[in-house]
């Protein structure tokens, strides 16, 4: 839930720069903090493979080697998602479908 403020116009833009280089710095730790846990994520797999060691116990947790099924539909089923979606849309356009407003959020569009 957000909390409402009732700030002047120069006192929220001043906190907004200051919220916003917070969070530029915040999202440049995030984006390599996932990028180091993808390396370390196919590092172990990577050795877990060549040692063919389908699991492991660390201090840490148990590590598991697993695959995920990849499924192909035929053209028959992708035909079906379209016209689902249409008719999903169909119904948002025609009050069918009932809309609720969400939780507000923001949307950041970082300056380059």
């Amino acid at each position: 839930m957000t909390t409402s403020f009732n700030l002047p116009s120069a006192i929220v833009s001043d906190t907004l720069e200051i919220l916003m280089g917070r969070l530029a710095t915040a999202d440049k730790v995030y984006k390599e903090a996932e990028a180091e846990k993808d390396r370390l994520r196919n590092e172990i797999a990577g050795i877990m493979i060549a040692a063919d060691v389908p699991n492991e116990r660390t201090v840490w947790g148990l590590v598991s080697l697993s695959s995920k099924d990849k499924v192909t539909y035929s053209p028959a089923i992708k035909v079906l998602e379209i016209n689902l979606k249409a008719e999903k849309d169909k119904e948002v356009a025609t009050g069918i479908a009932k809309v609720t407003e969400g939780d507000k959020f923001i949307r950041v569009t970082w300056a380059k």
